[in-house]
């Protein structure tokens, strides 16, 4: 199998990611577990362990070892046991989204995917906030779901990705110009508003937070 094959692949695995979350929480975890396990295979057979040496990698592991050990100690030992070592594959999925994107050029592009399906969520929550329903006719009352239907997590959704798109932003267009910079900002505040927009308190307070950080 031809490498250019197998970088394909893997884009299209990781570029269907937002997407994936939107289609429910089956999909998403199937989406998960073939990259982990695609990756997993593709790293025995090439017989590449070099990115088990990689700081962030190893305080992850870290991290795993404490959680498990945690749910020994832990009153409910069944119910965390289960929680905590499923954290693994979160492990293994950002391991291969940092060895392919650091290996292979234009790899980059996942980004613009999810920046683009990113910004036609936003539009549509836009949409619904002044129409009432979605484009595709979802949605009633004073809450806004988008594309999840009745499930409030469009909020979460896009605070937990759209900083992955700003900081793209500012990288790809690293021209130290100002005018650059404002635009950037403005594309800011038109996610930070849509979060706003969902009533999600604990979400909008995060997404603000975690700009200001950022």
């Amino acid at each position: 199998m031809s490498q250019n094959l197998i970088n394909k692949y893997f884009f299209v695995l990781f570029s269907i990611i937002p997407i994936s979350f939107i289609l429910g929480p089956s999909i998403s975890l199937a989406n998960i577990l073939i990259i982990v396990f695609s990756f997993l295979i593709y790293i025995f057979y090439i017989n590449e362990w070099s990115w088990l040496k990689d700081k962030k990698i190893q305080l992850l592991f870290a991290l795993y070892i404490y959680l498990i050990f945690n749910s020994f100690i832990a009153l409910d030992f069944s119910n965390s046991f289960y929680r905590n070592f499923g954290f693994i594959r979160f492990i293994i999925l950002f391991a291969a989204f940092n060895y392919f994107f650091l290996k292979f050029e234009n790899f980059n592009k996942i980004l613009i995917v999810w920046s683009v399906i990113l910004t036609l969520v936003v539009l549509d929550m836009y949409y619904e906030s002044i129409n009432g329903k979605n484009i595709l006719g979802f949605g009633e009352g004073d809450r806004i779901f988008s594309f999840f239907k009745e499930d409030p997590k469009v909020g979460g959704y896009i605070s937990s990705l759209y900083l992955l798109s700003i900081g793209f932003l500012f990288e790809f267009f690293d021209d130290k110009k100002k005018i650059t910079k404002y635009i950037i900002l403005l594309i800011s505040i038109f996610f930070l508003t849509s979060i706003v927009l969902t009533g999600e308190r604990s979400n909008t307070i995060k997404a603000i937070l975690s700009f200001i950080i950022f």
